[in-house]
């Protein structure tokens, strides 16, 4: 880890310098992640050289900023190099099989949480395909049972025209028991 530091000598953020294999992949990068005022922001750059030789980067900017009523909200910006811009070249085998988590180049994402009371905690979360127009939209409502039992119940609505990422799923209704020990 490498530390940035002002002229006054007080850290501004620690950057973190990564050099790992994933999958087939040789990946270097750097991340980093500070707060301006009472907001947090972070940034990750990543390259990969697979085996084949062939390489890409991806690219993350983020923010967050909690409000003093518990409501938090978030947004990020997501680049994948080794996505694609054109709907009929995205590898959904791929996608489907896990070799890899997405099929386009460009995204949006937002998030907003809130706790309710004590017990109940409600979180959303929007990603945007920016590339096909697909979206996905997951909200929540959480309920504290007990000091360490959660129950969640959700959704997660997609939608998309045709050959688009998210218009290739079915929309999900759950719920979550957690047991926290």
């Amino acid at each position: 880890m490498i530390r940035a530091r002002h002229c006054s000598g007080t850290t501004i953020a620690p950057v973190w310098i990564i050099r790992s294999w994933l999958g087939d992949s040789r990946v270097s990068g750097l991340d980093i992640a500070t707060q301006l005022g009472t907001a947090g922001l972070r940034a990750e750059l990543t390259h990969a050289r697979r085996e084949d030789g062939t390489h890409y980067e991806r690219a993350l900017l983020g923010t967050d900023y909690a409000f003093a009523n518990t409501l938090t909200l978030g947004g990020e910006l997501y680049f994948n190099g080794a996505g694609s811009s054109d709907r009929s070249a995205y590898d959904f085998p791929s996608l489907f099989a896990g070799r890899i988590h997405s099929v386009a180049r460009r995204y949006a994402g937002a998030y907003a949480r809130y706790e309710v009371s004590p017990l109940v905690d409600w979180a959303t979360y929007l990603v945007l395909n920016l590339d096909d127009r697909s979206s996905f939209f997951s909200p929540s409502l959480s309920y504290s049972l007990a000091p360490n039992v959660d129950l969640t119940i959700g959704a997660q609505w997609l939608q998309g025209g045709t050959g688009s990422e998210f218009a290739q799923l079915h929309d999900t209704y759950y719920a979550q028991f957690q047991w926290f020990f």
